[in-house]
């Protein structure tokens, strides 16, 4: 008899919900259809008419962002971006979705990740995957949302350092630098590290990164200092703009500048030698 009741007991409590997701997962479906349409009032309806459920129904909707028709996506991601920093745990799958073909769902994908802003910290290591994905638009959209995390993603630091040595894609470059000089001195670590790298790109990457952070100086010095010393002439060119952008030059650092005056990179010729001046 007591099984009896707490089986009724459990049935009252849970079928009014099982009942509601299905109500909402049926609307999903219905709206969805709609989005299928080639009426472009349709498809504007089938988002109001999505977006009037809430994030409820985002569990739902979020398989069809790899539906074969283009529309659909884009019916999908409009819906997600509408939902903003609530769906900060989604943007993995936006990232992941840049592979499409689709210009148009890609920009709009670019549009939802700025709407959400900083993504949900437990997806960090989604995005630092991701951040390594071999599809172009993956790994950049990637690395800028890793830079929203400022200082709560000092973790993923190490792997947009990574990200700066991708000489043949600059934009990645610039974002993943950006990303770092957002996160500050949290970054510092990871980019002491990188100014070792074997990877000359990611050497005077973190060079530079460290002189737009600045802080702290006494931790950074030494390895400009170093890098004044690199084989690779862009390097020791970053290391001679740093260190005179934080002021730091003395005279220790003279005979790396006389060695540096010998570059055969012009442009390193000429920032020694105003180094070398400013010294008197």
């Amino acid at each position: 008899m007591n099984r009896l009741l707490w089986y009724v007991l459990l049935v009252a409590l849970f079928t009014p919900n099982l009942d509601a997701n299905s109500k909402v997962r049926k609307r999903v479906q219905e709206c969805l259809a709609l989005a299928e349409s080639k009426d472009a009032a349709q498809r504007k309806q089938a988002v109001q008419d999505l977006r009037s459920l809430g994030i409820s129904a985002l569990p739902y909707v979020l398989p069809s962002i790899a539906h074969k028709k283009p529309r659909v996506r884009l019916v999908v991601v409009q819906v997600i971006a509408s939902a903003g920093a609530k769906a900060s745990g989604l943007v993995p799958n936006l990232v992941a979705g840049m592979v499409d073909k689709d210009v148009k769902v890609r920009e709009a994908i670019q549009s939802a990740l700025k709407q959400i802003g900083r993504p949900h910290s437990k997806v960090l290591s989604n995005l630092v995957k991701l951040s390594r994905h071999e599809n172009y638009n993956v790994r950049l959209e990637a690395v800028r949302a890793l830079g929203r995390y400022e200082q709560r993603g000092v973790g993923a630091a190490s792997a947009i350092v990574e990200r700066l040595g991708e000489s043949d894609r600059p934009q990645i470059a610039s974002a993943a630098k950006k990303a770092l000089v957002a996160m500050g001195k949290y970054a510092v670590p990871a980019l002491l590290k990188g100014t070792r790298s074997s990877q000359a790109k990611i050497r005077s990457g973190s060079v530079e990164a460290l002189a737009t952070i600045g802080e702290p100086v006494s931790k950074i010095t030494p390895s400009l200092n170093r890098c004044l010393r690199d084989p690779v002439s862009g390097v020791k060119l970053a290391a001679i703009k740093a260190l005179g952008k934080l002021g730091q030059f003395s005279g220790r650092n003279v005979p790396n500048l006389v060695d540096a005056l010998k570059d055969s990179n012009s442009s390193v010729q000429i920032q020694a030698a105003r180094a070398l001046g400013g010294l008197g």
